[in-house]
Formats: C-alpha cells, sequence, structure tokens
C-alpha cells in the first residue's frame, strides 16, 4: 500500500504542474492574440498617437482580401479623461483640426462641388456616420502620391486609392478609423 502513495503523489504533481502550465499559456495566448489589443495597436500604428490603455473598441470590420484591396473600419471609444496632446491628436503628427478640405470631404463622404458630376464618396456607410461631427480634429494619409501640390483635383482623379482616413471626435472621446485600399 505504501507503494502507492508516491505514486499518487507524483501523478498529482504532474496534473498541478500541467495545469499550471496550461493557464499561464492561456493567458499568454489570449493576452498576446486579444483582437482589440491587435486593433488598437493597428491604429496607433498607422495614426502615429498613443491610445490610452484602458479604450476600448466599439466596432471593427476587415474586408481586405488576399492582396490587401478592401476597407479598416475601427471605432475606438476613449476614456473621457483622455487628453489629446498626450495621445497626439493636436496638430501633430499629420493631424488637422477640424473642418476638412473640401476635396477631402468630397472623397470621403461624397457631394456636389457646383458641378453637374456627383461624386459618390469613397467612404462607406460606416464612416459616413461621422459626417455629423464638428469639433475634434482629422488624419489624411495619402499611400499614393508624394506630392499633391501640382495637381488640381488629386484625390478624385484615380484610378485607384489607398489612403488612411481618421477623425477624432473630441466631444464624443471617439476616434473613427478608415482605411481603403483599391
Amino acid at each position: 500500500m505504501r507503494r502507492r502513495k508516491p505514486v499518487l503523489r507524483a501523478v498529482l504533481i504532474g496534473l498541478g504542474t500541467a495545469l499550471a502550465g496550461l493557464t499561464i499559456l492561456y493567458l499568454l495566448i489570449f493576452r498576446v492574440f486579444d483582437p482589440q489589443t491587435q486593433e488598437i495597436s493597428q491604429v496607433e500604428k498607422n495614426l502615429k498617437i498613443a491610445v490610452p490603455r484602458n479604450s476600448s473598441v466599439i466596432e471593427y470590420s476587415d474586408s481586405t482580401g488576399w492582396f490587401g484591396d478592401g476597407e479598416v473600419d475601427i471605432e475606438v471609444a476613449l476614456p473621457l479623461d483622455s487628453d489629446e496632446k498626450e495621445m497626439g491628436v493636436t496638430g501633430q503628427n499629420a493631424w488637422h483640426p477640424l473642418p476638412m478640405p473640401k476635396d477631402l470631404t468630397m472623397l470621403i463622404y461624397g457631394g456636389d462641388e457646383g458641378t453637374t458630376i456627383q461624386y459618390g464618396g469613397l467612404g462607406n456607410d460606416w464612416i459616413k456616420k461621422t459626417k455629423s461631427v464638428q469639433t475634434g480634429a482629422y488624419f489624411f494619409l495619402d499611400r499614393n502620391e508624394t506630392d499633391l501640390r501640382e495637381k488640381i483635383s488629386p484625390l478624385q482623379n484615380r484610378y485607384s486609392q489607398d489612403f488612411t482616413f481618421a477623425l477624432y471626435d473630441s466631444s464624443a472621446k471617439i476616434i473613427y478609423f478608415y482605411k481603403y485600399d483599391s
């Protein structure tokens, strides 16, 4: 009978160690591969800002395919006490105060610039809901062109569009991230 106790003790120690290892592995996997952490990281990397730790992703959609064409939509709710300067949203890293220029507004939301051509806008219905935002800042990075100053209407006169657009709603403390590749 005495021989079984050491065997039982060894089995229990082995099971306890395995359980502890699996628990640690589980926590590491869900901490490292947490989708919300990855989405916020994508926003930080693309917009060159620091999103506060206790922010949360409200909405996420990624329709990019094998070659990267498609849209990425991320809506991040920030804490009410978040500081715009600490995040890097005010007047730095290509962020500009609202309102947006006319050609960018037409690109994202569509509209009519007094011509007979109606431009529908590239932004999907998700990003078009931000049209009513009045206070905050916007970010626009055109990944197609390096110098836009020489063209009259550079954003609409293209066969393809590759850009990153973001809008910071300072009253609601929300960042809307929109990445478009065609």
